[in-house]
């Protein structure tokens, strides 16, 4: 044992008691007692209940990953085209065949008519966006001049 001063080591046993006269107004007495044995606690007390919820839907959170990962085919060999389920089914009929050609062909009209409409839109679109780029361009000339550029003739 290392201290900064001198002095003895001395086995102490059970109950046994020191007694150190430091100033001849100061005594100190000690004595060696065993520590008491741990009472067992019961398991509730001993887990942390947040720390062992949060691992619980941790690892349940894993399990299903795990479980949904399983029904995923690994590759494209393991999907059998034979399989129904699997797979939508998509057949191209002229507008003229089947039961349905009246109703396909009012379809085609109206698919026709809601293009033309979007080209329509698109074309002022872009007859606007031209119009502001020409305005852009002519930043350094009179507003008067402008306007009268742009009025139709």
């Amino acid at each position: 044992m290392e201290a900064p001063f001198r002095g003895h080591a001395y086995p102490i046993g059970d109950d046994d008691r020191i007694v150190a006269q430091i100033t001849p107004s100061l005594t100190l007495i000690s004595r060696y007692v065993r520590a008491e044995r741990a009472r067992p606690k019961p398991l509730l007390r001993r887990l942390d209940v947040r720390f062992a919820s949060t691992l619980l839907v941790a690892l349940l959170a894993l399990a299903v990953f795990f479980g949904m990962v399983s029904r995923v085919p690994r590759t494209d060999r393991d999907v059998r085209p034979q399989d129904p389920d699997r797979f939508t089914r998509y057949q191209v009929r002229a507008a003229g065949e089947g039961a349905g050609a009246a109703q396909g062909e009012g379809a085609a009209r109206r698919a026709k008519k809601a293009t033309r409409a979007a080209a329509k839109r698109a074309s002022s679109a872009n007859r606007r966006r031209r119009r502001k780029r020409r305005l852009r361009g002519r930043r350094g000339q009179d507003r008067s001049q402008q306007k009268a550029k742009d009025l139709p003739r």
